[in-house]
């Protein structure tokens, strides 16, 4: 179990990596492997990315069921996705929130993550974003659970683009919550778990770090 844990680990940080260089990211695009939906190609609409458990599925997810033709690159977690897109015109979302949340989320579903990795990894995400804030939109992960239909149409006024949404309501939130739900890889997993985790990741050495990268991004974020 533990030589399977490395590997994890390893695989996380060789991606990671790979995912802040122009390079790689040009070689990921042309491998066979990657010719997926999630990756930004020439008819991409639209790039939703963040770190793990940001609000990635959620914003997707209600994008999608409400335009269910529209081309979206998604859920790689990595900053080149958004900064590839950005640069070709592509409008480009990006996704924060609060590093001891998101990490918590991401070690409660994958138990070989540590939090020295995740900090690492949550801190190189957003220091190359903020590197890049042109044609980047930065939202919240609060403002987008808690108003998506705002957030697309933030999208729509800033890229000049015609996205349908729906006024929020209860009934839109249970749709959305329960396609999330149903996803079995973002399963809400027991709370107090989730508090434990937050502790270890508020002590680490390097929290304040990202503490400090989240404030930073978070002063970009648009209001809503």
């Amino acid at each position: 179990m533990q030589l399977i844990d490395s590997a994890y680990r390893t695989r996380y940080k060789l991606r990671n990596l790979l995912g802040s260089s122009r390079i790689a990211f040009f070689l990921m695009r042309i491998w066979p492997f990657w010719k997926n939906n999630r990756i930004a190609q020439s008819g991409t609409q639209l790039c939703i990315e963040g770190f793990p458990r940001s609000s990635n599925t959620f914003l997707y997810k209600v994008v999608k069921s409400w335009n269910p033709e529209i081309a979206i690159a998604h859920h790689l977690h990595i900053p080149m996705q958004a900064i590839y897109s950005a640069e070709r015109s592509i409008p480009t979302v990006i996704l924060v929130r609060r590093p001891e949340d998101a990490i918590a989320g991401a070690m409660n579903r994958q138990a070989w993550l540590t939090t020295s990795l995740c900090l690492k990894a949550y801190i190189s995400f957003y220091s190359l974003i903020l590197k890049k804030p042109k044609n980047i939109l930065i939202f919240k992960f609060e403002d987008v659970i808690h108003n998506p239909s705002e957030v697309i149409a933030k999208i729509n006024s800033r890229y000049n683009i015609n996205l349908e949404l729906v006024p929020w309501s209860k009934d839109q939130e249970d749709i959305v919550f329960t396609m999330t739900r149903n996803n079995p890889h973002h399963t809400a997993k027991d709370k107090p778990k989730k508090e434990e985790l937050k502790q270890y990741i508020v002590n680490d050495p390097i929290y304040s770090i990202a503490e400090a990268i989240y404030s930073e991004t978070a002063k970009k974020a648009v209001l809503i």
